[in-house]
Parts: C-alpha cells; sequence; structure tokens
C-alpha cells in the first residue's frame, strides 16, 4: 500500500510538471507572434531593404521577413556581400502611409526604433532599450504655428525674461 501512495504522488508530480510545462511553453509562443509576410510584402520589404544606403551598388540577399502581430512593423536579415563575403545586419522596417520603409539596420539595438509590443512580437527583446529617448522620425508631432505664438510676418517673438 505505501509503494502505492509514492508511485501516485509521482505522478501527480509529473502532471503538474507537463501542466506547467505546457503553460509556460504557450505564453512563450504568444510572446514571438509574428506571421510570414504575403507575397506583396515580401516584395515591397525586400525593395525597401535594397535602397538601404549600405546596400548599394552591391550584391544583397535578404531573407527571414518577419512582420509583426501587434503593430505595423517588421524585421528582415540582410546580407550584403563584400567579394565573397557577406556582412549581416537586421533591417527594423516601419509600414507609414502604406509604404515599407527602413527605420533602423545593425547588429544590436536596431529594435529600438518600434513599441516593446512590436519587439516582443519579432524576438527582439534582448538588447535594453531606453524607450523614454527614442523618438521616430515619423512619429514626430508635425509643428503647426498658432496666432499667440508666432509674429505676422512669420517669425517667432522673443522671449521675456519673467524675473525682471
Amino acid at each position: 500500500m505505501r509503494g502505492r501512495r509514492i508511485s501516485m504522488r509521482k505522478s501527480g508530480w509529473a502532471v503538474c510538471a507537463a501542466l506547467v510545462s505546457a503553460f509556460c511553453l504557450t505564453v512563450a509562443a504568444s510572446a514571438l507572434a509574428w506571421r510570414s509576410p504575403t507575397a506583396g510584402e515580401r516584395t515591397a520589404i525586400t525593395s525597401a531593404a535594397l535602397r538601404t544606403p549600405t546596400a548599394a551598388h552591391r550584391k544583397v540577399h535578404v531573407s527571414r521577413i518577419r512582420v509583426s502581430t501587434a503593430g505595423p512593423w517588421a524585421s528582415a536579415l540582410v546580407a550584403v556581400y563584400f567579394g565573397q563575403q557577406p556582412d549581416y545586419a537586421t533591417d527594423i522596417l516601419h509600414k507609414v502611409y502604406g509604404k515599407w520603409r527602413v527605420a533602423s539596420t545593425g547588429t544590436a539595438g536596431e529594435g529600438c526604433v518600434m513599441p516593446r509590443q512590436d519587439q516582443r512580437s519579432l524576438g527582439l527583446f534582448g538588447y535594453p532599450c531606453r524607450h523614454s529617448t527614442i523618438i521616430h522620425p515619423y512619429h514626430r508631432p508635425r509643428a503647426t504655428p498658432s496666432a499667440a505664438t508666432t509674429a505676422p510676418d512669420g517669425r517667432s517673438p522673443p522671449r521675456r525674461n519673467s524675473s525682471a
């Protein structure tokens, strides 16, 4: 009887361990929630990656294209060939006004230009980013001058010293 209880305890631990493992795998799979690009996205992302300044006039191979399910971001592995030797980098692309544009290129920290949920979706969460200091050029608010802050000739009025 005693041997039977021990085997029941062991099988209970095995079931518990299996459930915890299944839960962890589910959470990890949802964190990496990227998708493969459609044919049109693949063509647009590849042509955008070929316009990268470091890729000009060289043989370039674009692979491992991933599109984020969290937002309008994508990543691609770009191999720029110098002779027979490839130099690998990751391109981060952002879809702005219906066009894919290269937002960042590099080998470390290139994912810092996008929001954290997109980094997690594309699997680019290993590099520490300081998101409070990053302002992506496509996200900057456009300055609209108001009548109170602009002189009639279009220049800003001089600042007044409030301590006088």
